[in-house]
């Protein structure tokens, strides 16, 4: 049995996580529990007290607790879902010191600062750690890869999804992941460098590979938005539509095979680059357009 611990009660995916592992009497979750699993304590910031409750009770997680460290020694994974990247590092860190295994919720960090600081504790205590979107392991992103295979090869992409820089939850990043997660997972991850363009908060970011690959990242803020990813390649096109699919359970089933195996699905830059496109779209922003190198960040 993989017993979890979550931390953060704001986010909806607390209740999302929880309720694949420990609610199997429910018919509408009966055939997407998560087998050998249950959510076994809960963590929320004292702000969020009321709805830490609510996450306990529809739940049934059976330990509420005041900190992260009291977790130490009672659960075999971590997941932090706080909605605001900026939490992840403070209330993660407790248990990545612990070398307890954690999944970090998008996003990994809201700033490079943070994401370096909890890979390199991970680091120094042999800690499985990860972060990702939904879209790295759903069966229509995966489908997609295997379409721009026989397309390619593929020199241009567009990547679209939600963003919005006024968000108070940190930013462009805390939905505007999603696209880059796509962007990286798909066209692959070393960008060169990047251009972005801000107009009333549709945001268009230009991204460079070493190769001369170009892809479009478009974050749609002030519109109705939608999903999807383009790949153009020298034998035809290929579109990513996303299905409905159970992208909660696809990644929690990932995340607890990263803790039984202790293997990492992403490297530390991979996880590091999530969170430098956002630093270097910002500033490009900021200085007109300017070309700014993710890993300068």
């Amino acid at each position: 049995m993989i017993r979890i611990g979550i931390i953060g009660s704001d986010n909806s995916h607390a209740d999302r996580y929880s309720e694949l592992c420990n609610l199997p009497d429910d018919p509408k979750l009966k055939a997407l529990q998560v087998p050998d699993a249950k959510v076994v304590a809960l963590f929320g910031i004292p702000e969020h007290e009321a709805r830490t409750k609510e996450v306990s009770t529809k739940n049934r997680i059976p330990t509420v607790v005041s900190s992260p460290e009291e977790m130490i020694g009672k659960i075999d994974l971590a997941i932090c879902v706080f909605r605001k990247g900026s939490l992840h590092a403070k209330w993660s860190l407790p248990v990545i010191k612990a070398g307890i295994p954690i999944y970090v919720d998008k996003p990994f960090a809201s700033s490079a600062a943070d994401a370096r600081a909890m890979l390199a504790a991970a680091d120094k205590a042999g800690t499985p750690i990860t972060s990702m979107s939904s879209f790295r392991v759903a069966q229509s992103t995966l489908a997609f890869k295997a379409e721009m295979e026989k397309v390619g090869p593929v020199t241009y992409g567009i990547s679209i999804g939600p963003g919005d820089r006024k968000s108070e939850h940190n930013g462009l990043i805390f939905y505007g992941i999603h696209a880059v997660e796509v962007m990286l997972t798909c066209f692959g991850h070393g960008v060169k460098d990047v251009r972005a363009v801000d107009q009333n908060n549709n945001i268009v970011a230009t991204v460079t590979y070493p190769d001369d690959r170009i892809v479009t990242l478009t974050f749609v803020g002030n519109a109705q938005y939608a999903f999807r990813c383009y790949a153009f390649g020298k034998k035809g096109q290929a579109q990513f539509v996303p299905g409905a699919g159970t992208p909660y359970r696809d990644v929690l089933m990932a995340v607890i095979e990263m803790a039984k195996t202790r293997q990492r699905p992403l490297t530390n830059a991979q996880m590091l680059e999530q969170v430098q496109i956002f630093e270097a779209i910002e500033q490009s922003i900021n200085s007109g357009a300017a070309a700014v190198r993710p890993a300068d960040f």
